[in-house]
């Protein structure tokens, strides 16, 4: 037969025991599957993301093709080759270039998606005629570029020795854009100080730039997850002659156990426990106190007053110590 003190000490531990295993049995039925489901959906809203970022960046390269598309040379190799050379051969007769020479050199493809096409002039000619035909390289829309320029003073005056190596691009489903951009080029005529303008605008080496497309709007993100929701106050428990405050941090698994004057530093919620009575737990942060009822979780938390806080009606309730624990999970 127990007497009544092991009767009373077998109780506690009981009641002690059936806490833990009810403890456990939260743990493994209700927040791992909660924990699971959590990090499921951050992943979830992370691919999401990185989808929209995809796509985005697929429109905008479709919409460069098309550009591109609008200044190549046909795509049949023999024609753009046709059309450029005689373009080459139009331009250096137009601009006065002495004995000028254009060299074609084969073609070189670059898979299905496009052909380059090089080519070499020569001649002799003054400054001013080397401008003319910057100029006329100026004018023209297609995808082609001056891949090297090559200067050499003559003996005989001021003549120069000119020779250019030039490449153009055909790409796959070409329009014939590019085309009319080389005929209205052949058509167009402009003074020296016009071209002279046009040149120093822009880097005559490097294709020509269609205009920017207007920035794509981004999408408001999804706001990240705030890690205070997932930490509540479960319980108060009487520890000797003091009240434990037991927080319960979902996200990351973790029990912290606090008391009064012990440093709060959770979820990101920093400050100092000011008290922990029968169902909350008051602390301190940059002067302010908060009050956080048994069952809640940080995101619900609400000021208190620093007289209320202080006040008797706290004190008192702070020595209103449960003898075992309370727990209370959402």
């Amino acid at each position: 037969m127990l007497n009544p003190r092991e009767q009373r000490l077998l109780t506690i531990v009981l009641i002690t025991l059936a806490a833990y295993v009810a403890y456990g049995a939260v743990q493994w039925l209700i927040l791992r599957p909660l924990r699971e489901r959590n990090q499921t959906l951050t992943a979830l809203q992370q691919t999401i993301q990185r989808k929209k970022l995809q796509r985005r960046q697929v429109l905008q390269q479709q919409q460069q093709l098309q550009d591109w598309q609008k200044q190549s040379l046909p795509p049949d190799p023999r024609q753009a080759q046709s059309i450029y050379h005689q373009f080459l051969l139009h331009m250096v007769n137009e601009v006065g270039l002495d004995d000028p020479v254009v060299n074609t050199m084969p073609p070189a493809p670059q898979g299905n998606a496009l052909v380059r096409y090089p080519f070499t002039i020569r001649g002799r000619g003054s400054l001013e005629t080397v401008m003319q035909l910057l100029g006329y390289f100026e004018r023209v829309n297609v995808l082609h570029q001056i891949r090297q320029l090559s200067l050499r003073r003559r003996d005989d005056g001021d003549r120069l020795e000119v020779e250019l190596r030039v490449e153009a691009i055909s790409i796959q489903d070409a329009t014939e854009d590019g085309v009319s951009s080389i005929a209205a080029a052949e058509q167009a005529s402009e003074s020296t100080q016009e071209l002279l303008a046009r040149i120093l605008e822009r880097n005559i080496f490097s294709p020509p730039r269609p205009p920017q497309p207007p920035p794509v709007e981004r999408e408001p993100e999804t706001p990240p997850v705030d890690p205070r929701q997932f930490v509540y106050l479960v319980g108060c428990v009487a520890v000797g002659s003091e009240c434990e405050a037991w927080v319960y941090d979902r996200l990351n698994n973790r029990l912290h156990r606090l008391r009064a004057g012990d440093t709060l530093e959770v979820a990101g919620v920093k400050g100092r426990v000011v008290h922990v009575a029968d169902g909350e737990m008051v602390y301190e942060n940059e002067g302010t106190r908060y009050r956080l009822l048994l069952g809640q979780n940080f995101t619900q938390v609400q000021p208190v007053q620093s007289a209320r806080a202080g006040s008797p009606e706290v004190e008192d309730r702070s020595q209103q110590l449960l003898p075992v624990a309370a727990s209370q999970d959402n």
